[in-house]
């Protein structure tokens, strides 16, 4: 029984980092700064798909220049682990402007249902 609810607590805690994750991906999302803003950590950090490494405000600043009307980035074969009470990472493959990209993120729960991302790493992916 505890096993059950154990299990049943690790697929919830998955599915709202997934959701927050499809969130972030959202153009509608991204380029709302305020939005963006509140769902990347203060500490967060990427190593993006061009090699280069964001912190907080250049992250909000990049995304928050995106089109709400623009091309959206797709994502296909997302998947997730609980890695600790209240910290989930995610893998998926992205597609965007005909480049794919392997992505890994991890998620830190700051309030019931409230995720943050803490660190994203994108990897340019096989065609």
């Amino acid at each position: 029984m505890i096993e059950t609810q154990m299990h049943l607590e690790a697929k919830e805690q998955i599915a709202e980092a997934m959701a927050a994750e499809q969130e972030s991906l959202s153009n509608e999302c991204r380029a709302d700064a305020s939005r963006i803003g509140r769902l990347l950590a203060p500490d967060f950090h990427e190593f993006g798909t061009s090699g280069s490494e964001l912190g907080y405000e250049a992250a909000v600043r990049v995304a928050s220049a995106t089109d709400p009307e623009g091309e959206p980035i797709k994502m296909e074969n997302l998947r997730g682990w609980l890695i600790a009470d209240g910290i989930v990472m995610l893998k998926y493959t992205s597609e965007f402007a005909g480049r794919r990209s392997n992505r890994t993120s991890l998620w830190r729960r700051v309030a019931s249902r409230q995720w943050q991302i803490f660190h994203h790493q994108g990897t340019p992916a096989a065609a």
